[in-house]
């Protein structure tokens, strides 16, 4: 008797191999995609770095094509564009400061304007002063 129990498993026990079973095969699908995944990424990461390559190549050649000659003229024709914004920068600024220095302050009256206060006549009110 005690060897049939023994050897017949509880459904509980049965229950836990397939359970365990179950594990293995989702652990191993994972492992899979991932790896499948990581095959992905390394592909495009050999595309990516072909690409680049093969762009620094070309660049090469179009300058190698290009000569040195228009390079200077490319060089010294931007020269000449950061020259010309820093002189518009600069008159802007030299314009910015002239209209400063030609605005009226609000707190300084303009000199006409106290000339004709002065030659208009006072006008004396009737009231009287009381001293004492």
């Amino acid at each position: 008797m005690e060897k049939q129990k023994r050897q017949t498993t509880s459904p509980n026990l049965q229950k836990k191999k397939m359970e365990k079973g179950q594990e293995k095969v989702n652990s191993s699908a994972e492992t899979k995609s991932k790896k499948k995944k990581q095959q992905s990424e390394n592909e495009l990461d050999e595309i990516d770095l072909t690409i680049r390559a093969l762009d620094l190549q070309i660049r090469q050649a179009e300058e190698a094509r290009l000569g040195a000659s228009c390079l200077e003229k490319n060089k010294k024709n931007q020269e000449e564009d950061v020259q010309r914004m820093k002189k518009t920068r600069t008159s802007a600024n030299q314009k910015k400061t002239r209209n400063k220095r030609h605005k009226r302050r609000p707190n300084q009256p303009r000199q006409n304007q106290t000339k004709t206060e002065n030659v208009l006549p006072k006008i004396e009110t009737g009231e009287t002063k009381l001293s004492t």
